[in-house]
């Protein structure tokens, strides 16, 4: 997600970021507070160096108990996203059939690309639900990164901007001190992509 923001950012599209915190194992509450920190960091650099952009950042939370076990929680994740976005100042700016696009920041070997194509028609279908035909936004649902591994994205950024690539954060199991565990599957896996 660092990655598409620098992207977004220095593209200067306007953007909202949502994000959807829904914890998935014992560790989540110090990774969500880890990356909270992260993302003010990195939308604070970027904001300064892009500074004719518009941002907002809208957090919606999922308890861990809220959703009971066995449903695919990659998927409760675009309907809060709906809730967020027709909510915000930046979407109630923009004029009736106006386009929208959401950009989707998976890649390659990320569990919820297999279920792009359910993704992609939940917010299409919400977007048919909750808005008249005559004022609905065109919608377009992008996922530009989903070719992309890991390593691509990380040489990517550290290419590009390697002040913010030092300010991402993905251990699952942060320890004490904040440092990253290097056990986790984040952490094997970026160890494999540097």
């Amino acid at each position: 997600s660092t990655y598409m923001l620098y992207r977004l950012f220095s593209e200067g599209e306007d953007t909202i970021m949502i994000i959807s915190v829904v914890p998935n194992n014992e560790y989540s509450g110090k990774k969500i507070d880890r990356e909270k920190v992260a993302r003010k960091n990195i939308i604070e650099y970027l904001h300064k160096k892009y500074p004719d952009t518009k941002y907002e950042v809208s957090e919606v939370g999922i308890e861990h108990g809220m959703v009971r076990s066995g449903v695919r929680r990659a998927l409760v994740q675009p309907i809060t996203w709906m809730a967020a976005l027709i909510t915000s100042p930046i979407f109630q700016e923009c004029p009736e059939n106006d386009n929208i696009t959401f950009c989707m920041s998976y890649i390659k070997g990320d569990d919820a690309l297999q279920k792009r194509y359910a993704i992609t028609n939940i917010i299409s279908l919400s977007f048919d639900i909750l808005f008249r035909e005559e004022c609905r936004p065109n919608i377009n649902v992008v996922f530009p990164l989903y070719s992309s591994d890991k390593a691509e994205i990380i040489f990517n950024l550290m290419s590009a901007e390697p002040e913010l690539y030092k300010m991402a954060t993905t251990c699952e199991n942060s320890l004490t001190n904040g440092d990253d565990c290097g056990r986790c599957h984040p952490c094997e896996e970026l160890k494999w992509a540097l």
